[in-house]
């Protein structure tokens, strides 16, 4: 029952963040996806987080009216691998680009992960991706890990989780400021809300 729960919860919580985040630079969303070895990083976030974020990394494009974003492919990748360490196992693992949709409205970033260990009973995530670009930033974190489902809500103050699986799909939490969670499940009937009448207007 208490894991039927969990997964209603991180499947609102999805449709809601994909429905706000395509009008919300400073709202992102990274989809872990991890399944036999394999495993997979999608980053959900806007042409103008795109561009922002490029304009942090070279300054001299900020007096550009005009930017294409494919040709900083390369930059994105380093970027990301500077600013998120997810390890399983004790063991960090690296981005490998795949593809990019920078210029759609809900644009997104495809990575491959290396070196997936064949069993993980933890998994370690530190990410600070656009705190040094937005005054605020939500970065939510989404993760199905052999069928593990589990979501964490970052920021500013929280940029570190850490997560234990147990035998019984009961994880073991650690993260700094847990409350930070917490209020993200109070307002995000809220937030979603606002994202629906939004996208009626438009």
């Amino acid at each position: 029952m208490k894991k039927s729960i969990q997964l209603i919860i991180i499947f609102v919580l999805l449709f809601v963040s994909v429905s706000v985040e395509a009008h919300n630079p400073d709202e992102i969303s990274y989809f872990y996806e991890i399944h036999q070895n394999r495993g997979e990083l999608k980053i959900h976030l806007t042409p103008k987080g795109a561009i922002d974020l490029l304009r942090e990394i070279h300054p001299k494009l900020q007096s550009q009216t005009v930017i294409q974003l494919d040709d900083y492919l390369l930059d994105f990748t380093s970027y990301f691998n500077e600013h998120i360490k997810l390890k399983l196992n004790s063991q960090l693992v690296r981005l490998k680009f795949l593809k990019a949709e920078l210029n759609a409205h809900d644009a997104t970033i495809l990575f491959e992960l290396e070196q997936i260990p064949e069993a993980i009973n933890t998994y370690d995530i530190t990410l600070s991706s656009f705190t040094e670009i937005y005054c605020r930033i939500d970065n939510i974190v989404f993760f199905d890990i052999n069928d593990h489902h589990d979501i964490c809500y970052l920021n500013k103050e929280t940029q570190h989780y850490r997560v234990e699986i147990q035998s019984n799909d009961s994880p073991s939490i650690h993260q700094e400021n847990n409350s930070n969670y917490l209020w993200l499940l109070a307002l995000f009937p809220v937030i979603g809300a606002a994202g629906w009448a939004f996208q009626r207007r438009h």
